[in-house]
């Protein structure tokens, strides 16, 4: 019987049994393994605790508000909204000048169009 290191060669093929099998068909789908691991657990029972005692729990079903918050769309940064039509060909070389045609405060929506 031929030997061998289980270091970088255990990958080729051979044909002599030594404690562990190489056979495809006996290894299992990541479906199976996850169904066979999942068997070992079942599920909690909802529970209600207190809004501020809930810190890392988990919800046990959604909660959603009846109201939009915020009540518009909202950017999380600053900055300047432009049409594409007046910026068309602009570069550091041949820079645009834009006129400011309003200004929208944080929590406020436009009314420009």
């Amino acid at each position: 019987m031929a030997s061998h290191s289980h270091g970088e060669r255990h990958h080729q093929s051979h044909d002599h049994e030594h404690g562990h099998s190489h056979a495809e068909e006996d290894m299992l789908s990541v479906e199976e393994a996850f169904q066979r691991i999942m068997a070992y657990f079942s599920p909690l029972d909802a529970i209600e605790v207190p809004l501020l005692d809930c810190l890392g729990q988990v919800l046990a079903e959604d909660i959603r508000s009846p109201l939009d918050l915020p009540p518009l769309s909202n950017s999380a940064m600053d900055g300047y909204a432009v049409r594409g039509a007046d910026i068309q060909g602009a570069s550091p070389e041949s820079p645009r000048n834009l006129e400011v045609i309003g200004l929208v405060a944080a929590g406020q929506g436009s009314t420009q169009t």
